[in-house]
């Protein structure tokens, strides 16, 4: 359970440093709600969106900054759930693929290495308030290079740096008992920084893309 909530705990950080236009090089980032050149509608104006042009020119984009193609998609639970409705897919896979859009098939169609689907989900509210539940990751989408393997002088949209324990531990365990509780005490320790590293001369990303409100307010979800 403590591990869980670290991995989360590390997700929540990973969305503030990642989902943030402002951290992106001004090419590399569209609100697809304010009609921008060269893209379509919000990807549920199922009529007339264009979804895979849209990560088609997203990847263009990266690629002429980075000279890097993207192999990492981030596209949030509910952006996927509104693309398994989406014509401009339906017509991609109907006659060659099952017709139900997966992470597997996303990577394919698109010439992926990974598609993740964040649905990590928290409550706003303080102890005693009415629940507040909301999506971390809500109508986001992030197109990223992610090479192989980590290296120095090795371009990435960002690292993980850990540094670990004696031992060659990279996380470490603590117990006791506090009898003024009642209490065994369970604590987990680990050591990392999340950085962006393939930045431009003026510290923006270059190695990814984001989308901003990729649905429409209307969507339920």
């Amino acid at each position: 359970m403590i591990t869980s909530r670290v991995a989360l705990g590390k997700e929540y950080r990973i969305y503030q440093k990642a989902a943030v236009a402002s951290v992106y090089n001004t090419a590399l980032t569209v609100d697809l709600s304010t009609a921008p050149t060269g893209f379509g509608p919000q990807w549920d104006v199922y009529a007339t969106a264009t979804p895979i042009k849209d990560i088609r020119t997203a990847m263009r984009l990266i690629h002429g900054q980075s000279f890097l193609q993207p192999n990492l998609a981030v596209i949030s639970y509910k952006v996927m759930s509104a693309l398994e409705d989406s014509q401009d897919l339906i017509n991609r896979i109907q006659y060659v693929e099952r017709a139900i859009l997966t992470p597997d098939l996303v990577e394919s169609l698109l010439g992926l290495s990974n598609c993740v689907v964040p649905g990590f989900g928290f409550a706003s509210n303080n102890p005693g308030q009415t629940l507040t539940l909301s999506y971390l990751w809500n109508k986001e989408v992030i197109l990223a290079y992610n090479p192989p393997r980590p290296g120095l002088k090795t371009p990435a949209f960002g690292y993980e740096f850990a540094w670990g324990f004696g031992g060659g531990l990279d996380r470490v365990v603590d117990r006791w008992r506090e009898e003024r509780r009642a209490s065994d005490i369970v604590r987990l320790r680990t050591r990392y920084d999340l950085k962006l590293v393939g930045l431009d001369g003026s510290s923006k990303s270059i190695c990814g893309f984001l989308f901003t409100n990729a649905l429409t307010a209307g969507f339920v979800g």
